[in-house]
């Protein structure tokens, strides 16, 4: 996935999952990862790599170390409702 810096509501919900404030989100310019199911066919969650460029605060706030992989659950990333066909 691309950077994800976009949509603020989704942002918020990440730093909201993460504890985290959506501006620290917003700095850590973090690449998302998929994490697949084991068929391969669904997306179960994200992952990121904490950059060796966040920030020392936030980095102690949170207890991540630079190179560390964070798991985003894929509600907060794909917040959009799934759509049931009546």
């Amino acid at each position: 996935m691309e950077n994800y810096f976009g949509d603020a509501q989704q942002g918020a919900a990440i730093a909201e999952e993460l504890g985290i404030s959506h501006q620290q989100w917003e700095s850590l310019r973090a690449e998302l990862d998929p994490v697949l199911s084991a068929d391969g066919n669904t997306v179960i969650g994200y992952t990121f790599e904490v950059s060796a460029a966040a920030d020392a605060a936030l980095l102690a706030q949170t207890g991540w170390a630079p190179g560390a992989r964070v798991e985003v659950s894929v509600t907060a990333v794909d917040s959009e409702p799934d759509k049931v066909d009546d």
